[in-house]
Formats: C-alpha cells, sequence, structure tokens
C-alpha cells in the first residue's frame, strides 16, 4: 500500500498526545531488558497516553455501530458455556 502524503491527524487527538514518546514509554535504547510499560488500553491514569486514550474512546462511542457491538449486551464474543 502506498504511504499517504496528505494526511492530517484530527487536532482533538493531537492536543492530547503527551510530551514523552512512546518509544521513550517503552524503553527504546534501553541497555537493560524489562517489561514494557503500560500503554494504550490500560487504565488511564496509568500511562502518559491516558488523556489520549479517553478522546479516542469518547469520539468511538458516539457512534451507534460501535456502541451496539461492545456494550455489555451485544451479541458478541463466545458463547456461554452450558
Amino acid at each position: 500500500m502506498a504511504k499517504r502524503t496528505d494526511y492530517t491527524p484530527d487536532p482533538r487527538f493531537v492536543e492530547k498526545f503527551p510530551a514523552v514518546s512512546g518509544n521513550t514509554v517503552n524503553g527504546l535504547g534501553e541497555d537493560r531488558l524489562r517489561r514494557a510499560s503500560p500503554f494504550f488500553w490500560h487504565q488511564p491514569h496509568l500511562h502518559a497516553f491516558g488523556d489520549l486514550q479517553q478522546a479516542v474512546t469518547d469520539y468511538h462511542r458516539q457512534s451507534e455501530a460501535v456502541c451496539a457491538v461492545y456494550t455489555p449486551t451485544a451479541d458478541r464474543g463466545p458463547r456461554p458455556i452450558e
């Protein structure tokens, strides 16, 4: 797939990016092995990208189609064991 050169990220998300890079959070260039730090899809207060995560989640929750699939009563996932 050809790389798009005309993409501009949505400002509502750009303003939520933290000052720290995801590469820094996950230790790019570090000499010691360690577990990756909490990142996207952890509780927002646990990581630097929490504000961005919340903005993205809030945006997608505006979609009726998304809400229909991800509501606790949605018909998705494995069938219950009977």
